[in-house]
């Protein structure tokens, strides 16, 4: 149940199991306070620009924002905890840096950060310095401010070659003391609309795709993998076929909210029950092929006053187990307790997980930047550091001395490849391993120079890993996740995941906008989704002439803007005021774009957006009320406003209507502007196709 004010911003809202979260604004319509079932009380404070000064959290810790004059953010100050103060330095030319009215300099407790850009505003070069040790990552760009190569901090280059549509075909690398470039991928081919057909790696080993008429994945088939999917009528996959390994095949059913109550494998067969709100509520396991078939029953209690688990009591024959949790003030697990280990888990003032015990002996401790980014973990007494590049993706470990450990290797967001220098056997020599992925993205097998599979997994619905091969270590389980050895969770960017709870251990921080259920994992539905960020996409096809999927050649003089907000939503306003689709249509609906313009988007987005809920009411409001018109009400306007009735308050978007935002060229130009002005809000910008 929600309340709303005249104004659509939501007061309240109380779940099925009568917990009620409130907010609080002032006479501008400015947040000002937060009361959550799961994350106590949140105030905030303002300046008279608008900008948010003072942050308090239910613990007691504040956060103070600065700002300049130009309103970009100069400083986070933690009160009780200032080696956690973040700065930020902007439009420096040092050493013919075109870095003016962007952001060249940030220092947090990891270290700094420092950024070189081109004439274009691209970066070019990104220097980190990790508590003391500098990692330098590069770019370059081709003439179509497409990613040419990037150099990573080991010297290691990677090359990108794309047809005359910009798609990719091909990835070369080379490392730094090689005298020859080897592939990691080429040959890609894409089905008409888009989606890829088929890709060659470096190995030879070939991956085709195919799909049904809606663009469902119907196979993935390669020399080491095979798999086929059927789908129900609402889009959800009810069987992996795998033909290469059939005890692996799965069978799924969903509930009407299309959450999993059902799945079979060679895991067994696992039944699962929620209550209203999406917490699981009990688990039945039956794994079959034995004399007796053995069962197990796990039930889930949660708080009467949240969704805070506090319990999981598990019974098998012979067997009864439990595993008690207790939490903080902000909704963060601090103690997890069962029969085999005693976690403690201490939090920082940004509320990250900061040290980690078991049976009070000292196990990890981890370090973070201002981008959230999980820079360094230290587990007993061995220290790693991370490497990311501009779209926040892990792509190097190493140690804390330099010495390298692993890169990964994507293309757009998916991993392709990875190196591994230093593995588990003590061998100091690099190998290249080629990484196979499921319908999710979701490694299974990794293969060497000779498509011989030197690991390989499954894995039950909730990620819980099953290794098969494991020659080498993996660590990247789903998409965005790392598992951590030492203790079972999975890093998950800005939260940490729990694979047999399926659930996070600490409240989402975006709140209500990622769901009724803060703690909950893609709403119970993990075969067919994976956890977003929390942002939205905006799409812009530059002006020019285009050629449509019939054959037809036309002129644009403005090109086109669409959005798509995490929650599904696909706004593309044309003139016969289509544009509003619902959920998971959005790849049928870009699709629909990319065959009027003849080619993917040129330039593609990732923003923040604080309140999904009113952003997606207002484009379905502004979609089935407004004109278009060519100069106001077009698709650009369809797009900025959609953002900025989330709050997604970005410079320049919220201007007067002489100089309005009203062109995707003035779009793009909005929003590169702002990338690097608030990483808080513009979080990604990826240089691939979607």
């Amino acid at each position: 149940m929600y309340e709303v004010l005249k104004k659509d911003q939501i007061t309240s809202v109380t779940d099925a199991r009568g917990n009620t979260t409130s907010y609080e604004y002032d006479g501008l319509g400015q947040l000002l306070k937060t009361t959550s079932p799961d994350t106590g009380i949140t105030q905030f404070v303002y300046d008279e620009a608008g900008n948010l000064t003072q942050k308090t959290d239910n613990k007691g810790n504040i956060v103070t924002y600065t700002f300049d004059a130009l309103n970009r953010l100069l400083s986070a100050e933690f009160a009780a905890a200032p080696e956690l103060n973040v700065n930020y330095s902007y439009d420096s030319t040092d050493d013919d840096n075109h870095g003016l009215g962007l952001l060249t300099l940030m220092t947090d407790s990891s270290g700094t950060t420092a950024y070189r850009y081109n004439q274009q505003g691209q970066v070019i070069s990104e220097t980190r310095n990790i508590l003391g040790a500098d990692y330098i990552t590069s770019y370059q760009y081709d003439v179509n401010s497409a990613l040419k190569q990037m150099i990573y901090p080991s010297g290691r280059s990677l090359s990108y070659q794309y047809d005359n549509q910009q798609r990719l075909i091909a990835i070369t690398t080379q490392s730094a003391i090689s005298s020859q470039a080897q592939p990691l991928i080429n040959n890609l081919s894409y089905k008409p609309f888009g989606p890829i057909a088929s890709l060659r790696y470096g190995n030879n080993l070939t991956n085709t795709y195919n799909y049904d008429l809606d663009y469902q994945l119907i196979d993935i088939n390669s020399g080491i993998q095979q798999l086929s999917y059927a789908y129900d009528a609402n889009g959800n996959i009810e069987t992996i076929n795998n033909t290469l390994f059939s005890r692996q095949s799965q069978q799924f059913n969903y509930d009407e909210l299309n959450r999993l109550t059902q799945a079979s494998g060679d895991y067994g067969s696992l039944n699962y029950a929620y209550d209203a709100v999406h917490n699981r509520t009990a688990k039945h396991a039956l794994q079959v092929g034995q004399a007796p078939a053995e069962v197990s029953i796990d039930s889930y209690t949660y708080a009467a006053d949240s969704n805070q688990l506090q319990q999981v009591s598990k019974s098998a024959p012979g067997i009864t187990t439990q595993r008690d949790f207790s939490y903080d003030a902000n909704g963060q697990i601090i103690t997890d307790i069962d029969d085999t280990r005693a976690l403690t888990l201490n939090y920082n003032a940004q509320n990250r997980l900061d040290t980690l015990t078991n049976n009070a002996l000292p196990v990890a401790q981890y370090s973070y930047n201002a981008l959230g980014q999980r820079v360094q973990k230290n587990v007993n007494g061995k220290v790693t550091h991370f490497h990311y590049d501009l779209n926040g993706q892990l792509i190097a470990e190493t140690l804390a001395d330099g010495t390298l450990l692993r890169e990964y290797f994507f293309a757009g967001r998916q991993q392709i490849a990875t190196a591994i220098t230093n593995d588990n056997q003590g061998s100091t020599t690099t190998y290249v391993y080629y990484v196979h992925t499921d319908h999710l993205g979701t490694p299974t097998a990794l293969t060497d120079s000779t498509g011989t599979v030197q690991w390989q997994a499954h894995y039950t619905p909730f990620g819980q890993t099953i290794v098969d091969i494991d020659k080498i270590k993996q660590a990247i389980r789903f998409p965005g996740q790392y598992y951590d050895e030492e203790s079972g969770l999975h890093y998950n960017y800005f939260r940490d995941y729990d694979p047999e709870l399926g659930r996070y251990i600490q409240s989402d921080p975006i709140g209500l906008a990622g769901g009724i259920n803060t703690y909950g994992y893609v709403g119970g539905n993990p075969i067919n989704a994976i956890d977003p960020l929390g942002l939205d996409t905006v799409f812009i096809w530059k002006p020019g002439n285009y050629t449509d999927s019939s054959g037809n050649t036309y002129s644009s003089a403005y090109g086109h803007a669409s959005i798509m907000s995490d929650y599904g939503t696909y706004v593309s306003h044309h003139p016969d005021k289509s544009g509003v689709n619902p959920f998971n249509s959005l790849f049928r609906n870009y699709m629909r774009d990319k065959a009027l313009y003849g080619r993917d988007a040129d330039f593609i987005i990732y923003v923040d957006n604080p309140n999904k809920l009113a952003s997606d009411k207002f484009a379905k409001d502004y979609l089935s009320s407004e004109d278009y018109w060519g100069v106001f009400g077009n698709c650009t306007d369809a797009a900025r406003s959609t953002l900025n009735a989330g709050d997604s308050v970005i410079p320049n978007l919220n201007i007067g209507f002489d100089n309005a935002v009203s062109y995707p060229a003035e779009l793009e130009r909005a929003l590169r502007g702002a990338y690097w002005l608030n990483r808080r809000i513009i979080r990604d910008v990826n240089p691939f196709n979607p």
